[in-house]
């Protein structure tokens, strides 16, 4: 963005001080008036459009001091005009003003002035302004946007030892105008009008008046200034626009923003257990309009309890681990509590901390399957060791009293007892371990592991045991380096490793060992 430059020339005698600095209001002993006074622009503040006119007036006249002629050069250094002067040449002019035919000859034969009569008016006071000469179609035109300076001088006591006092002041044509903002977000931004600068030989920017954003959430926006009005009457788009972060709302409309960007206007949600497991929870939402910058002002936040039970039915209850942040659906802050019937272990309750969903399809529950766990329907999958009781129970060693195979870890039961009636209490399968399982991790399909099977013996005397395990139905074969049939000696146990591969995944699979004596 060009910053532009203002400014008004001040004149000592004559010496001459550049500043730049905002136009001012009139110089001393000298009175500018224009005919323009549009959007900010005033009749006194030496700035007119082209083609309006300036008229010029003396000031502070010290009339005890016999003052007897007043003149102007209204175009101090452009010269459009023919400039006359005193006989020294130390004053030009243009025009004159006088009270006294009598004063104006004893001025014009002191100073040996060589104004024509024509160029100067008689007046009732020298106060009088002098009209009509700077203007669009006067000799000074300004319908060519070239402002200049004029000077008044004041001649006193030209009958006797006259002195003269003289001042200077500036006045400017401008085309075109616009408004111009210093910063981005200024609460104020200036009116200028361009012009041509005599001194530097170009065009320059001169402010004539400071306007205010209203409001103290609006400022100014730099990519709305610098916008030319070539008419001098014609009303500039509004250069205010709402500052970013500001509380002020901007209904989704970008262009109300000095950024240009209005959002973050959204509801979020929150929600927290009551406790976990409970059925009640808590739910906060977080209204948000849009504002400036697009962070979005907090309007309303309300907090609702709800219940699980009302929801989605009395068998759900509040997950801790399914609350948060931007969560609010009751399906997944609600879980299936223990026992409850189930399809996938997601809709259980503490699915991360224990609790799957177990059971054969059409019969499975939300359960962590542990030993002591009810089970129903007996059910040997809803359980970790593959045994239903009415609840979760370690498979029986052989020997041991059953009533149905699956209570036995070698599968058999027969006569009410593990291994069948007769069967040798020497030996027995103590411990089936599948390497690859994790607790309640599902089966990796297509990896390689093996079942580890523990032997023990409880007999006084050496005995050959003779191992065969089914993992999922299909014979399993000893591992390589390892032998099925191995001397297991009293009070000891003997492990056997066999090769598994699971050709399938899941929680459910069943390996079943037995033992017998060769």
């Amino acid at each position: 963005m060009i910053h532009k430059k203002y400014f008004v020339y001040f004149f000592i005698g004559c010496i001459i001080l550049w500043s730049l600095v905002f136009v001012s209001s009139q110089s001393e002993r000298i009175n500018i008036h224009d005919s323009y006074s549009f959007d900010g622009s005033s009749f006194n503040d030496q700035v007119a459009f082209e083609n309006y006119g300036f008229s010029f007036q003396a000031t502070d006249i010290d009339y005890s001091a016999d003052p007897d002629l007043v003149c102007f050069n209204v175009d101090l250094y452009k010269a459009e005009t023919e400039d006359y002067s005193t006989s020294s040449g130390e004053i030009t002019m243009d025009y004159c003003i006088y009270s006294s035919s009598t004063d104006r000859d004893d001025c014009i034969n002191y100073w040996g002035i060589n104004l024509p009569l024509s160029n100067m008016e008689l007046e009732n006071f020298l106060d009088q302004f002098l009209n009509q000469k700077v203007c669009d179609g006067c000799d000074y035109d300004t319908s060519n946007r070239f402002g200049d300076s004029v000077e008044v001088d004041i001649f006193y006591d030209c009958d006797a030892s006259s002195k003269f006092i003289s001042a200077i002041g500036n006045y400017f044509v401008i085309n075109p105008r616009e408004y111009y903002c210093l910063n981005n977000g200024d609460d104020e931004y200036r009116v200028s009008g361009r012009t041509f600068d005599w001194y530097s030989n170009k065009n320059i920017w001169v402010d004539y008046d400071i306007k205010e954003c209203i409001g103290d959430r609006i400022g100014c926006a730099e990519d709305r200034d610098e916008i030319n009005d070539n008419t001098g009457t014609t009303y500039l788009p509004d250069v205010c626009a709402i500052k970013d972060g500001s509380r002020s709302y901007c209904y989704g409309q970008d262009d109300l923003c000095i950024s240009r960007n209005c959002g973050g206007g959204r509801i979020d949600f929150s929600s927290q257990c009551a406790s976990d497991g409970s059925d009640a929870y808590f739910l906060l939402t977080e209204e948000y309009r849009d504002t400036c910058g697009g962070d979005g002002d907090l309007q309303e936040v309300y907090s609702e309890y709800i219940t699980c039970s009302e929801d989605l039915g009395s068998d759900y209850i509040c997950d801790v681990d399914k609350v948060g942040q931007d969560i609010a659906s009751p399906s997944i802050i609600c879980k299936l509590k223990e026992y409850s019937s189930c399809n996938i272990d997601s809709e259980c309750w503490n699915d991360n901390g224990g609790y799957d969903c177990m059971g054969n399809t059409g019969n499975k529950i939300c359960t962590m399957g542990a030993n002591g766990k009810n089970c129903y329907s007996n059910d040997d999958a809803q359980c970790d060791s593959f045994r239903c009781d009415n609840t979760c129970q370690s498979k029986l060693t052989d020997g041991l009293s059953c009533d149905e195979n699956s209570d036995c870890i070698n599968g058999q039961c027969g006569g009410g007892i593990c291994g069948g009636t007769g069967v040798t209490v020497d030996l027995a399968v103590v411990d089936i371990n599948p390497v690859q399982v994790i607790p309640n991790v599902d089966l990796v399909k297509g990896k390689f592991g093996i079942v580890r099977i523990t032997v023990a013996n409880y007999g006084s005397n050496q005995s050959n045991g003779l191992v065969n395990v089914t993992f999922d139905g299909a014979q399993l074969n000893i591992a390589s380096g390892d032998t099925q049939t191995k001397p297991i000696p009293p009070n000891r146990n003997i492990t056997f490793d066999f090769d598994f591969t699971p050709t399938s995944s899941g929680d459910n699979k069943e390996i079943i060992a037995n033992v017998s004596v060769v």
